[in-house]
């Protein structure tokens, strides 16, 4: 979100996804209930390879995790 919320009417606007092990977890703020300590790898993958990898609704982006159970 280099430019500031896009969208006054959706607070979740110009947040990534955020998956988990391959698999949609939720939103920016479900990074809060992932252990540190379970966290192997993080990965900001942008908008166009996001969309290459998972199809169409990833305009902002995703927040890729690799846990220790499946890296």
């Amino acid at each position: 979100m280099a430019r500031g919320r896009p969208s006054f009417i959706d607070p979740n606007a110009g947040d990534p996804l955020v998956y988990v092990d391959q698999v949609q977890y939720g939103l920016l703020d479900s990074l809060y209930r992932i252990p540190a300590n379970d966290i192997l790898r993080m990965v900001f993958i942008g908008a166009a390879d996001a969309t290459t990898r998972w199809g169409l609704g990833h305009a902002d982006g995703v927040i890729s995790i690799v846990t220790v159970r499946g890296g």
